[in-house]
């Protein structure tokens, strides 16, 4: 389960940036089509900021099954723990986010401060105990990672 609360987590870091950004870019109101392209004369439409003449990396998109399991993953801490289990939930959280981004959890934990290493597992595992009876309540099925 563990597992695949990380997985979720890389899937939403994997991502990038969503929702609004600011003045940073200036939209028009008119997004020229294809068929606009040609009738004006301005030939193959092309990315402004992509002068580099590389071809951009293929984003294979997930499927919906795939995406449903990660978004569910993603609200489980807030289902079963957030209201009366704040600090595991936020524990769980931070272990979640290390393990996603590479990080070590015993340094986030230290650099945190405020809560020994060894409560920091504890209350994890608290957290993922709590998730995991929560889920067998409501006989949600759980993918295993081999």
């Amino acid at each position: 389960m563990g597992e695949q609360l990380v997985a979720a987590m890389r899937w939403t870091l994997s991502q990038g940036p969503v929702g609004p950004r600011g003045v940073s870019h200036v939209r028009l109101p008119f997004a020229a089509t294809f068929d606009d392209h040609l009738d004006e004369g301005w030939g193959l439409p092309e990315a402004a900021d992509d002068d580099r003449g590389e071809d951009r990396p293929l984003k294979l998109m997930l499927p919906p099954a795939v995406v449903s399991r990660h978004r569910a993953a993603l609200e489980w801490p807030a289902t079963y723990l957030a209201a009366e289990h704040v600090t595991s939930a936020r524990m769980l959280g931070l272990w979640v986010a290390c393990k996603a981004e590479k990080r070590s959890f015993d340094g986030a934990v230290k650099a945190r401060g405020g809560i020994v290493r060894a409560h920091a597992y504890r209350y994890r595992d608290k957290g993922l105990t709590l998730i995991s009876i929560g889920l067998a309540r409501d006989g949600v099925a759980v993918e295993v990672f081999a």
